[in-house]
């Protein structure tokens, strides 16, 4: 590849998403990074091709093993700096923008057209969920080795000679070995990511758009190697599937999102989130966690102007999909190689690209989450060659060479750089600080307990506690029963000593599960600080039964019965106030299950 093109390349995606110092973990690193128990050794990532991602939650059905073990190789190198997880996730979308720009060229043939292609992937501040948080790494690593596999396959496929991708007629030097490695990287991207598995459609369509011959023989003959050449795939994608039902038990979630929604709702669901993702790509402006999307999309109960738009873009984008398949087949057929014949054909594979890594987000399948931006980095790929590709084959036609409208494209394309840049700069300082980006999601979805609460343990966590109980105080009023609200309350009035109010809000939470064996040893700590260690024992004991394996709570229990046995040690009892310093003095033995 060009040197020039790969050092603009480079600079134009390390800029923008080089993280500052300090970073935060926020939104799902703290359950997929933090409270991720398999990420603390090499040995422990291992075992997780043999169990859900994370290990303590399999109802998500989340199946990520080699995502898993690049946070354990993060996790020897930093330990828990959250700065060091994202220079990782900045370093991998550099690479990743290098072979998106390769993956133009080989469509292209064209520098030019790959350079644009990459600026735009490069900036585009859709990508910033995926790129600046620590737990969009799986979407990095699953886009990754899927191009790269691409790529690969169509090495594998083409003839070597060839700028463009053009078809083999039979195997050349070096077919083997890189269709191994396509075929490798193939499986790495299932490894990392569910949406990998699609792959095989993708270069399915390939092999049709790309393999027609001047003949109908020569088309099928040609056809046939190609759907040899993707046995492998299939064999991998079915170890795959046996592999992951093996480790989680299940395919979909425990918990759909769209479960008991009617097929009709399902449909008008659907049309309203391709409406949005749509938005998303050409203009944007509103970037924000999945809540907002919850709440300003939502399940469609009835037909409205957005959803009737997104099904009707639906249907033309298959549409537009099979007619470019078919006229790329007339086109090979016809013994059209020319310029315009040729991006015909790889029009129909990058709309191949887009459709198909959308379609396991599209809601024909049930997934755990409504919409999100991070849905959209690997379609964002095929959106954004196949829009470069388009507007060359239009100039070409248009304005072939008149010297005015290209400078006017230059123009234009500097001006969406710089405006796309921006916006992802921004968005990308949020994404690494958690108290900027629940503040941005506060301003936008003011109505949704989970994000104030949200905010209110960002806040918390800055030691801000004032502003911190206002937040947990305005998501109680939307939702009195918000559990996650009511334990940050609980850790706003221990940290300011209110150790009765403290005590209430995690009886609210007992109410919501009396079985909780982390709010029985966490009231029985603060009993213990209250100077009630008789009963903090029993709270201790309950947390015992509710898990028998608890050894916080069982440390915290032995500790306690030592406070009680010193204090009857003493034949005159010692007032209530002196027990209650002398219990205070050794508080700082007792240790509760969340970080205060």
């Amino acid at each position: 590849m060009n040197p020039r093109l790969v050092v603009v390349l480079l600079l134009a995606s390390v800029m923008l998403h080089f993280p500052s110092y300090p970073a935060d973990f926020s939104f799902d690193d703290q359950q997929f990074v933090l409270e991720n128990t398999a990420i603390r050794s090499i040995p422990d990532a291992l075992a997780a091709f043999g169990s859900p991602f994370p290990p303590e939650d399999s109802g998500r059905g989340l199946y990520r093993p080699l995502t898993a073990i690049s946070y354990a190789l993060d996790h020897q190198l930093y330990v828990m700096d959250a700065w060091g997880f994202h220079l990782t996730n900045t370093l991998l979308y550099a690479l990743l923008v290098l072979l998106v720009a390769r993956l133009a060229f080989r469509y292209s043939g064209s520098i030019e057209l790959a350079l644009v292609a990459g600026l735009l992937f490069s900036l585009h501040p859709v990508h910033t969920e995926v790129v600046d948080s620590v737990s969009g790494r799986s979407e990095l690593l699953a886009l990754l080795f899927s191009v790269a596999s691409l790529l690969c396959f169509l090495t594998a496929v083409s003839r070597p000679t060839e700028d463009r991708v053009a078809w083999s007629p039979r195997p050349h030097a070096g077919t083997t070995r890189v269709l191994a490695a396509s075929v490798v990287f193939y499986a790495m991207a299932c490894m990392s990511k569910e949406t990998g598995v699609v792959l095989p459609g993708i270069l399915a369509v390939h092999v049709l758009a790309l393999g027609a011959g001047a003949n109908r023989s020569d088309s099928l003959a040609r056809w046939r190697r190609g759907a040899l050449l993707l046995t492998p795939f299939v064999v991998v994608l079915a170890s795959y599937l046996a592999l992951r039902l093996a480790a989680i038990g299940h395919f979909a979630p425990s918990e759909p999102f769209l479960q008991g929604v009617t097929p009709i709702e399902r449909l008008l669901t659907a049309g309203a989130v391709y409406a949005g993702y749509l938005r998303l790509l050409v203009l944007p402006d509103v970037l924000q966690v999945d809540f907002y999307y919850q709440s300003a999309v939502g399940v469609q109960r009835t037909v409205s102007p957005a959803n009737v738009f997104g099904v009707v873009a639906i249907a033309a984008t298959i549409a537009a999909g099979f007619a470019l398949l078919r006229r790329a087949i007339v086109s090979a057929a016809r013994d059209d190689d020319s310029v315009m014949g040729q991006d015909v054909r790889v029009l129909a594979c990058t709309l191949a690209i887009f459709g198909v890594f959308l379609l396991p987000v599209s809601h024909v399948f049930d997934i755990g989450a409504l919409m999100a931006e991070r849905f959209l980095f690997a379609p964002s790929l095929g959106f954004v060659i196949g829009i470069c590709v388009a507007v060359a084959m239009a100039a070409r036609r248009f304005a072939p060479s008149h010297l005015f409208p290209r400078r006017v494209a230059v123009a234009a394309l500097a001006a969406i750089c710089l405006l796309a840049g921006w916006r992802s700069f921004e968005r990308a300082g949020e994404w690494r600080s958690n108290l900027r980006l629940w503040e941005s999601a506060a301003a936008h979805a003011e109505g949704d307990a989970r994000v104030h609460s949200n905010l209110g343990q960002a806040l918390l966590q800055r030691k801000d506690l004032a502003r911190a109980e206002v937040e947990l105080m305005r998501a109680l009023a939307l939702d009195p029963h918000y559990r996650d609200a009511l334990e940050n309350l609980a850790g706003v009035y221990w940290k300011t000593e209110r150790l009765a109010e403290a005590a209430q809000a995690y009886r609210r939470v007992l109410e919501l599960d009396p079985d909780d064996p982390m709010i029985w040893n966490d009231l029985g700590v603060l009993e213990v600080r209250r100077g009630r260690p008789a009963i903090a024992v029993q709270h201790f004991e309950r947390a015992l039964r509710a898990n028998p394996g608890f050894g916080l709570a069982r440390r915290n229990l032995e500790q306690t019965g030592q406070l009680l046995r010193e204090a009857e040690a003493q034949r005159v009892g010692p007032p209530q106030h002196a027990r209650a310093g002398r219990v205070g003095a050794a508080r700082g033995r007792f240790e509760a299950s969340a970080d205060r």
